[in-house]
This record gives C-alpha cells, sequence and structure tokens, in this order.
C-alpha cells in the first residue's frame, strides 16, 4: 500500500523550460499569480486508488494523520498478510514512531 501527495495550483501549469530551435532561448514572461491550492492524498494500491481525500491548501500533519486513521487503517492488516506494509514518501509532515505505536502497525517505511 502506497501513499504519496500530488498538489494542483495556478502554477502547475507554468514551465520554466521549453524547446525551441538550437540557438534560440525561450523566454516568457507571465504575472505572479496566488491562487487557490489542492491537495490529494491516495492509498493506491496494486488494485489502484482505493481511497483518496482531497485538502484544500498545504497537507499538515493533522490532515495525513486522519487520513491515514480513517482511510487507511481499515484497509491494513497484520504482517506478513497482504496489505500489512504502508509505504509513505517523504514522511516530514508527521512522526512515524506515533503512527506505529498508536495504530500497532507491523511496518512502515
Amino acid at each position: 500500500m502506497f501513499v504519496d501527495e500530488a498538489e494542483e495550483d495556478e502554477h502547475t501549469v507554468s514551465q520554466k523550460y521549453g524547446c525551441l530551435v538550437k540557438g534560440v532561448c525561450c523566454v516568457v514572461q507571465r504575472q505572479f499569480v496566488r491562487g487557490m491550492q489542492y491537495l490529494i492524498v491516495p492509498l493506491i494500491m496494486l488494485d489502484g486508488i482505493i481511497a483518496y481525500d482531497i485538502v484544500d491548501g498545504p497537507l499538515d500533519s493533522e490532515c495525513l494523520f486522519k487520513f491515514i486513521k480513517d482511510h487507511v487503517m481499515p484497509f491494513m492488516n497484520p504482517c506478513p498478510g497482504p496489505c500489512s506494509m504502508l509505504i509513505m514518501d517523504n514522511c516530514r509532515k508527521m512522526k512515524i514512531v506515533s503512527v506505529v505505536q498508536i495504530y500497532g502497525m507491523s511496518a512502515l517505511i
């Protein structure tokens, strides 16, 4: 089971680099746009996306903890069974030790 986050905001469509004829520089001028930021946190398994949460604004540790408690833990099984391992990318937003202690997860990477 994998948990990762992706975001969408007004800057997502902006690109810093592009392709042109050799020797010609890419020059783009844009105004700074401050818009809404949406973040999706999916629970991904080999079968596809099992659960997800869409957050308005940045994801903090409380939102991530709630997502794991409400959407991930119901699918977790004891080790060494299926769905017994949760893999998370960039887990700085949350204390992994607290998740293991509170919910008794058998494996967390």
